[in-house]
């Protein structure tokens, strides 16, 4: 059981590594989010919070970390026995990781902050994958 001031200090450390690793800027954290992920009682595991603070920093775009769905709504699918939710294929995560990065870059594939950069991956790599997976981009550089 998570600790009086934990999550806080959790939230900031998830939120400054996840947006290292995913190359976006999360420079605030809105004091109605925090109440509401301090006031959760996180039983069980972190990395539910974890996962929570990863999925608003790839929703954050403006530097301000966001949630996607009401935090209650994703309490409430994540904290479903495994055995009983359908579990994502690889490539379904790997759209939805693809969408929100190039939601991150307004689209753009390749050069300097591109998605292909932020990925790790060739722009001409990235362009088949997003061929592949059906991903339609906002500026038409598919």
């Amino acid at each position: 059981m998570l600790q009086e001031g934990d999550v806080e200090q959790l939230v900031g450390h998830f939120a400054q590594s996840s947006s290292t690793v995913h190359g976006t800027a999360v420079n605030e954290i809105p004091a109605d989010l925090m109440r509401r992920l301090d006031t959760y009682s996180w039983p069980g595991n972190v990395r539910e919070l974890q996962n929570i603070v990863e999925r608003a920093v790839l929703a954050s775009n403006d530097g301000v970390l966001r949630l996607t769905e009401p935090l209650e709504a994703v309490l409430s699918q994540s904290s479903e026995p495994t055995n009983t939710r359908r579990l994502a294929t690889l490539e379904e995560v790997e759209k939805v990781h693809i969408e929100a990065v190039l939601a991150t870059c307004d689209g753009q594939i390749a050069g300097k902050g591109g998605a292909a950069q932020i990925l790790g991956m060739h722009p001409n790599t990235l362009r088949s994958r997003i061929k592949k997976l059906g991903i339609s981009t906002r500026n038409g550089n598919a």
